[in-house]
């Protein structure tokens, strides 16, 4: 702190604020003096702090790594301060009764190992501090072996690391030099690079292994402990994460969607990742090209921004043969090793023809090959004989009344799939079109999202240059939403739908279709525009009306009518024209009454 006169921070509690600061941000590697502020200073068991440690790392979106191979292993396994001071001096007389032995550290290992298996056992752990005349009992036995490893034995490599750290491994080897040379050997020894010592000599025989029965007992007894405090932890990451989950549920439960207009927001991108969704708007780009696609969303073919329809609400079209790879930021649920459980929507306008799939999740390029006795596409479209479309998957086709898809119309499709439970949700518009079940719909089966998805694409499609496929907006849910949570989803994207067709009107015209809309909401874009069309004639009425006014040089009926008149009214006055009784403008000019003059 820069203040002034601002007392500077002591030495040990600013090392404190700094190592609990970076424990807290899932840092992983400390030094043996910061490990000690952290057994020190976070007084909790090792199993607490492992389950802290859990949930943090758990909320970031990074890779997570594993800490058993690193020096956070120690906070997770030794109780306090005391037990690491305990195993330093542990390992600070065993080295210093290995030095006055006259060995070096590779002879210690291979006297103590008399299984001659590269590993020291527990037994031959126990013989060789009884060999180097260290009094210590089984319990410290075993604590020491279950500092160093997980398992009951210490590997070569453990040994090494533990008893010759690199901090302090020059001044071991002077040490074990100055005690030769005190001793009066005959050759000076040589440290490691310099040649083979001369004066310690390689130890042939082996230390015999001590206590074995009482061991294995106390390491059985341990397991035991260790297997009742893993269940324990377990428990209570499983509660942690169930009660997120049900706070997540709950929220998406009582969510009206309304986030997915973020997107709209002035400098936003044209997506959106949350926790549980990513949502893509198609309806930001620049009509006529293909840039500006939302990141994420990939078209494979002539995809081109464009305006639909009269209403000329924006969109993304697809023509013919032209499908959109969607990539999907979660990576597994449902107890898999994919997303199991997943909600795909989609706000789409079919012209000419349906395509006859939907959306798969495999087979288009070489990085997502179909498995043997999977269907190209997971939810397809057939053709009804009354014109419209029918969501189907594997055969299984909704009821007589279900709702179909409609050539010309903009309409909402999701899709719901639980593959824990072995079933999938299709909704039109808010309403359930079909129910599908049966064995394809397995936990990371053929249904599960494999971190993309493809949109209408179709490998035995022809060509049809009439038919085009609109969209204006992709979603995918790491969860499976119910019937209650599509439909307010699907509202939402009705809202933005009739928001752009009112956006696409000129800019005087916007005000009074807001205005009407939150009367009386439209059902669709062509309600926006007989709307429009009518507001318009009603203008052009006013315009006869006030023309008529204007001949009869009426002033106070003039004023009344200015005075009712609206800003919009106002533009369109400005636009009338006289026309003849076919509706047809009539030309004037300068020799013409008014002479030229206009509304």
């Amino acid at each position: 702190d820069a203040t002034e006169n601002f007392p500077e921070t002591p030495r040990y509690q600013a090392s404190v604020s700094q190592h609990v600061f970076r424990f807290f941000d899932s840092a992983m590697h400390f030094r043996p003096a910061e490990l000690n502020v952290l057994l020190r200073e976070i007084p909790a068991k090792p199993s607490a702090r492992r389950l802290f440690f859990t949930v943090v790392v758990a909320c970031r979106r990074r890779l997570r790594k594993s800490w058993q191979q690193t020096p956070l292993a120690k906070l997770f396994t030794l109780e306090d301060e005391w037990s690491l001071l305990k195993l330093r001096a542990q390992v600070t007389r065993t080295r210093e009764a290995i030095r006055k032995r006259g060995l070096l550290l590779h002879d210690a290992f291979l006297k103590f190992d008399y299984s001659r298996t590269g590993m020291l056992s527990l037994p031959e752990v126990y013989g060789a501090f009884e060999w180097l005349r260290i009094p210590v009992t089984p319990e410290e036995v075993l604590f020491f072996v279950r500092s160093v490893s997980a398992d009951d034995h210490v590997s070569y490599a453990d040994f090494m690391e533990l008893l010759c750290p690199p901090a302090e491994e020059e001044e071991g080897w002077q040490d074990l030099f100055a005690a030769e040379a005190d001793e009066g050997g005959d050759e000076a020894a040589a440290p490691p690079g310099g040649g083979a010592p001369v004066a310690v000599k390689r130890q042939l025989s082996r230390v015999t292994p001590k206590g074995g029965g009482e061991l294995v007992r106390l390491a059985q007894q341990r397991d035991r402990e260790e297997e009742r405090e893993e269940a324990e932890f377990r428990r209570q990451l499983r509660l942690i994460e169930d009660a997120r989950a049900e706070r997540d549920k709950e929220m998406v439960v009582s969510s009206d969607f309304s986030w997915l207009r973020k997107t709209r927001l002035e400098g936003k991108p044209p997506f959106l990742v949350t926790r549980h969704a990513c949502f893509y708007d198609c309806t930001r780009g620049r009509e006529g090209e293909e840039r500006g696609l939302p990141t994420g969303l990939e078209s494979r073919g002539k995809a081109r921004y464009a305006r639909q329809g009269e209403a000329r609400v924006p969109c993304l079209k697809l023509p013919s043969l032209s499908f959109l790879v969607c990539r999907v930021p979660f990576s597994k649920n449902g107890g898999g090793d994919h997303l199991n459980a997943f909600t795909l929507t989609m706000h789409v306008k079919v012209l000419d023809e349906f395509p006859e799939h939907v959306y798969s999740t495999a087979g288009w390029d070489s990085w997502s090959k179909l498995q043997e006795g999977d269907a190209e596409a997971q939810l397809c479209v057939q053709a009804a004989h009354d014109g419209g479309g029918l969501l189907y998957a594997h055969d299984c086709f909704g009821d007589a009344a279900a709702p179909q898809l409609r050539l010309a119309e903009w309409s909402s499709v999701s899709a719901s799939v639980d593959l824990n439970q072995g079933v999938m949700h299709t909704y039109i518009d808010g309403q359930l079109a079909a129910t599908v079940k049966g064995a394809q719909l397995s936990r990371d089966g053929q249904h599960a999202c494999k971190r993309r998805l493809a949109l209408f694409w179709d490998k035995e499609a022809d060509y049809n240059p009439g038919a085009f496929v609109y969209v204006r907006s992709v979603a995918v849910h790491s969860l499976a939403l119910d019937a209650e949570q599509v439909r307010k989803e699907h509202a939402v994207l009705h809202q933005l739908l009739v928001e752009d067709a009112i956006a696409s009107t000129p800019s005087f015209m916007q005000q009074p279709l807001t205005a009407s809309h939150a009367e009386a909401p439209f059902a669709n874009t062509r309600a926006v525009r007989r709307k429009l069309t009518a507001l318009v004639r009603r203008g052009f009425d006013l315009g006869t009306e006030a023309w008529r006014l204007l001949q009869a040089h009426g002033e106070a009926s003039l004023k009344s009518f200015q005075q009712r008149l609206e800003p919009s009214q106002v533009e369109l006055l400005g636009k009338w024209r006289i026309r003849s009784a076919g509706g047809a403008v009539e030309p004037r000019d300068e020799s013409t009454p008014p002479f030229g003059e206009t509304l």
